[in-house]
């Protein structure tokens, strides 16, 4: 995923949060890779999102790491079931659908953003 498309990705967060909003898209962290069928650390960079309020079981300032590689796995996965997606991140023309489908995807369905384009 190139920095233009992360950054659309982050834009969208930013303008549409809800409950929790993105808090770095430069952070560098350890992650656990799956590599030829061993378990390697690698140093990565990484999405951080922050709750802003209490929600339901999430306290406000509880962050989530999630490494590029990991978004960027989601996203092959995604444009393989949806051509639209693919188009649109080609065109960094996702909508705040695409990303919270991108980060249900990512999460196992544990993070709902819950975009609002209503503020």
């Amino acid at each position: 995923m190139s920095d233009v498309q992360l950054q659309n990705i982050v834009d969208i967060i930013h303008k549409c949060h809800t409950w929790i909003d993105v808090g770095s898209s430069f952070h560098w962290k350890d992650t656990a890779v799956s590599w030829h069928g061993m378990v390697q650390t690698v140093c990565c960079r990484c999405l951080t999102l922050r709750a802003c309020h209490s929600y339901n079981d999430y306290v406000r300032g509880q962050e989530w790491h999630i490494p590029l590689l990991d978004i960027d796995r989601s996203a092959k996965i995604l444009m393989r079931k949806d051509a639209g997606f693919k188009k649109r991140l080609a065109l960094n023309a996702l909508t705040m659908t695409d990303v919270e489908r991108l980060f249900m995807e990512v999460t196992y369905g544990i993070i709902e953003l819950e975009l609002f384009e209503g503020y």
